[in-house]
């Protein structure tokens, strides 16, 4: 999480990027299985476009929540052999 806070702090004094990097809420907690990790997921909801929903990101991916976008990474975890709650990690992408 300190390198994460590097990179948003480096990306917000961007000249060009700054103004596109919304840090109001900070950074989104890790999500992380209870086993053994074998798959890491690197991102955030890109779905977050409603600037006062993003209040409520508290988890990368909002995979604390069992919504459609943690359905539907569920099922390809499963796909590949994976447990999303046991075996993957979830990191911001920055």
């Amino acid at each position: 999480m300190n390198k994460a806070m590097d990179v948003l702090e480096h990306l917000i004094s961007h000249q060009s990027l700054g103004e596109y990097v919304d840090s109001k809420y900070g950074l989104p907690e890790l999500y992380e299985g209870k086993g053994r990790i074998k798959l890491i997921i690197l991102g955030q909801d890109p779905t977050v476009k409603n600037e006062k929903s993003r209040k409520f990101v508290k988890t990368v991916l909002n995979l604390d929540k069992r919504g459609s976008l943690y359905v539907y990474l569920s099922n390809i975890c499963k796909g590949l052999g994976f447990n999303l709650d046991n075996e993957v990690s979830g990191s911001p992408a920055i």
